[in-house]
């Protein structure tokens, strides 16, 4: 039997995508001076490959949503 598609999780890859498109563009535009992310392990694993070197750059913290209360 074929497993039915995750939507949800469609949805929140599609939704990691279109905002790494979105930082990338900004930090090559010099908008970008720092950034924190905060995601849990399998949307850092959709995010990481796309982010842009200069993204890259400007992280100054990663964590996942168990670590908010100490970023």
């Amino acid at each position: 039997t074929m497993e039915e598609p995750d939507f949800h999780q469609q949805e929140e890859d599609r939704f990691a995508r279109d905002l790494t498109e979105r930082i990338n563009a900004m930090a090559l535009a010099g908008e970008l001076d720092a950034l924190v992310v905060v995601a849990p392990a399998r949307t850092m694993g959709v995010l990481r490959p796309l982010w842009h070197k200069e993204v890259a750059a400007r992280i100054v913290r990663v964590g996942g949503v168990d670590d908010l209360d100490v970023l």
